[in-house]
């Protein structure tokens, strides 16, 4: 073996001992998520930024510093170590990779930083800044480069009763784009509805967008969920007002999202997905797809099948009454068949004479029955004759205004279902699925309001002032059953100073009473609200409650 393959080694064996000593190559961490670090021995550890995003020329360079927040109440010292990082999997998630400066000979993003190699001290509850520059090289290669600052905790000394425990580390990524020949280049792999067929309003969909450059990508956009009759039935944003959620060059991303519209009879049928993503720094691109599930609620189909069925039976008989009284008229007795021949009615003693019918229209039967109405009110002398010959009519003629009622309920009943099933909106909620880190979940209502916070400037310099306010915080949750109640509630409340937490939708329930629920310490604000919420009904919570602030049922004489 050579001196040059025994110096390699040597090298690689040393990285090791340092990537075993940090447990970099056991760190799996999020790219698009905050990251702290605790372990069994209770020591807690994050770092902030996480995440640094720049644009940069070759031979430039940048400084900037870390922030390391330590929590605990003792002191702690940590290491700093920079690497480079890699995606792996479709997860959102990445590996750390260590410098081999014999192989990489400067090209990589984590050789380019400079940082301290000395053991920080960050005293207990406080924190420290660890100062750091960036060097591009001026042969650097345009495109992406990804690095990470590892900051850890070294093995705590063996006691007496020894014990291994492992080190903590916290990551800060770094993002560098170099300009030059940069190719931004994506497009959605695959998109798709993991339920094709449920019995609820309710889907899961996973989306796989694809980095096809050499920079990072973070496809932001929305998938908008549509009925048969083409009504949005549901949006869900991607990447909205976030740093995070990107896409390394040369890899795939999965999303996954779920949605709940709310129950109703009306949305059955086929449904459609359809996701909208752009990318792009230099040039906005854009790519769609679609994807289609169907909701058969199984219950109601099996129901609305049966009434079908009844109704279509009681039809058939009406017609055929309808048919056989028009015969009758017509000098036709229905009852009496003959291959060839066509029987009187009227005179049944000469079964071999064929009569023309008298009424050839099929209004006969109409006509018939309106001259019998008139011939019996004309016979009427008093209000009580008329009433009790009208009652006598309504009887004979009893399967014709069986009919025509029918026939009403029938239109009645197509004229709410394509009412129903073409409401502009409705209520929903939606899952943004975060890998390793707490799922998001966004209500109609939220989701409406940030439209209506982007529409109006107005809301930016109030929510400025209400940070500082001293009301308790309300929640505010919409069963009046039109959406965006809420949202507009909450608007209304910050203009007027109060300070609103969280807005959601309880699709379950509907009701047309807006009621304000109080703890007691919080009985004057809840009063405030009552007043200005046009007298809404007032319920204090049990003595024993624990929950604390103001939770505002939004009813329907709420609702604009």
């Amino acid at each position: 073996m050579s001196q040059r393959q025994n110096k390699t080694m040597m090298l690689i064996s040393n990285q090791n001992q340092i990537l075993n000593k940090l447990l970099i190559a056991s760190c799996l961490l999020s790219l698009c998520f905050p990251i702290a670090a605790s372990a069994q021995n209770s020591i807690t550890l994050s770092v902030s930024p996480t995440l640094f995003e720049m644009s940069a020329i070759p031979m430039q360079q940048w400084q900037s510093n870390v922030r390391v927040l330590n929590p605990n109440q003792f002191p702690i010292t940590v290491y700093a170590e920079a690497v480079n990082f890699a995606p792996q999997g479709e997860g959102g998630t990445g590996k750390f990779i260590p410098i081999f400066e014999t192989f990489t000979e400067g090209t990589t993003l984590a050789e380019w930083i400079e940082i301290t190699q000395e053991p920080i001290t960050v005293e207990p509850e406080s924190s420290i800044s660890v100062p750091f520059s960036v060097t591009v090289p001026d042969d650097a290669s345009p495109g992406g480069h990804f690095a990470a600052i590892l900051i850890g905790t070294q093995p705590p000394e063996q006691e007496e009763a020894v014990q291994i425990r492992t080190a903590q580390v916290v990551s800060s990524l770094f993002f560098v784009r170099i300009d030059g020949d940069v190719v931004e280049d994506g497009t959605i792999r695959s998109f798709r509805a993991l339920d094709q067929f449920t019995d609820e309003p309710t889907s899961t969909f996973e989306l796989r967008f694809e980095n096809k450059g050499n920079v990072h990508l973070q496809p932001q956009g929305d998938i908008r969920i549509i009925n048969m009759w083409g009504e949005e039935r549901g949006v869900i944003p991607v990447n909205h007002e976030t740093h995070f959620g990107n896409v390394l060059p040369d890899s795939v991303r999965r999303f996954s999202f779920s949605w709940e519209g709310e129950r109703s009879f009306t949305d059955i049928g086929r449904f459609r997905a359809e996701a909208t993503l752009a990318y792009g720094t230099d040039q906005r691109k854009f790519v769609t797809r679609s994807a289609v599930f169907w909701v058969i609620p199984v219950q109601e189909v099996i129901l609305t099948l049966l009434g079908l069925y009844l109704i279509f039976w009681i039809v058939r008989r009406m017609i055929r009454a309808y048919i056989r009284r028009m015969l009758y008229l017509s000098g036709i007795d229905p009852d009496i068949s003959r291959p060839g021949r066509l029987v009187s009615a009227q005179d049944e003693t000469h079964p071999d004479d064929v009569r023309i019918a008298t009424y050839k229209q099929v209004s006969a039967p109409i006509r018939s029955g309106y001259l019998d109405f008139i011939t019996r009110i004309g016979k009427t002398h008093n209000s009580k004759e008329m009433l009790a010959s009208v009652m006598k009519f309504v009887v004979v003629y009893r399967m014709f205004f069986a009919s025509l009622l029918l026939l009403v309920v029938i239109i009645i009943g197509i004229l709410w279902y394509l009412t129903e099933a073409t409401v502009p909106e409705r209520s929903y909620t939606v899952t943004i699925e975060n890998d390793g880190t707490e799922n998001t979940k966004l209500s109609s209502e939220d989701i409406i309001y940030d439209r209506l916070y982007e529409e109006t400037d107005e809301v930016v310099n109030l929510r400025e002032d209400i940070a500082t306010s001293s009301s308790p915080t309300i929640s505010i949750i919409n069963v009046s059953g039109v959406p965006g109640a809420a949202a507009i509630v909450k608007r209304q409340l910050e203009e007027r100073g109060y300070l609103v937490g969280s807005t959601d939708v309880d699709l379950s329930r509907e009701s047309d009473s807006t009621v304000v629920v109080f703890s007691l310490p919080d009985q004057d604000t809840a009063v405030a609200l009552s007043q200005l919420l046009d007298g809404a009904l007032l319920s204090a919570r049990a003595g024993s409650s624990t929950e604390e602030g103001v939770t505002v049922f939004v009813g329907g004489d709420n609702a604009f």
